[in-house]
């Protein structure tokens, strides 16, 4: 059987650092997120999940009206 590799991690520029996580679950956890139990947190996480699916990348805002960037790193092709 055959997999199709979508995503190889996720990049967030945030006020001058970049971070590099595996996983969403890797950002949630630093966003704070309980995606179990909070049902906006659950809403907000599929809708950062299918922009970067569709568009490779996102700018939000945090509290205090900071940017912060993310960007869907993807597989090579070979």
């Amino acid at each position: 059987m055959q997999s199709i590799k979508i995503y190889d991690g996720i990049l967030m520029l945030y006020e001058g650092k970049t971070q590099k996580f595996d996983s969403f679950p890797d950002l949630w956890k630093v966003f704070g997120w309980d995606i179990e139990n909070d049902p906006n947190a659950k809403e907000c996480s599929l809708a950062i999940v299918r922009e970067l699916y569709c568009w490779g990348d996102l700018t939000l805002k945090d509290t205090k009206g900071r940017p912060m960037h993310l960007q869907i790193i993807r597989p090579e092709i070979d």
